[in-house]
């Protein structure tokens, strides 16, 4: 090991293109990986929407049964970027989409079997630039 070698800090511009592996990532800069979540909440919808053990997850609004919007606190630089969804529960009753997506959101929506609104837990992750 050479210890007298100087590691410079990456950039934003690194992260991103994932070109240089010779620049440490300070922890201010993980955020850029492309790889890294970039936001991750609980939208609890049996008990209206309450957020819990979130990460970059301005607030949530249940726009009527089954249908909630997630706000980010910071937003993505487009549309392009992936929303996982997992419900809470077992999926057999009941099933769930995203309605759409936008910069600075994501509207989720909730259905029995019948295709009737449902309020359920849903865990949100998101990936992509910002």
């Amino acid at each position: 090991v050479n210890t007298s070698a100087v590691l410079g800090r990456a950039t934003q511009a690194n992260m991103e293109a994932e070109a240089n592996d010779t620049l440490y990532v300070s922890p201010d800069r993980f955020k850029f990986a492309p790889g890294a979540a970039k936001a991750f909440c609980v939208v609890n919808g049996a008990d209206g929407v309450v957020l819990a053990g979130s990460y970059n997850c301005l607030s949530a609004t249940r726009n009527g049964v089954g249908d909630y919007t997630v706000r980010w606190s910071t937003v993505f630089s487009g549309t392009g970027y992936a929303v996982n969804l997992s419900p809470q529960v077992n999926t057999d009753n009941f099933s769930f989409r995203i309605a759409s997506v936008a910069a600075g959101s994501v509207q989720l929506l909730g259905f029995d079997v019948l295709g009737s609104g449902l309020d359920i837990t849903f865990h949100v992750t998101a990936f992509g630039d910002q």
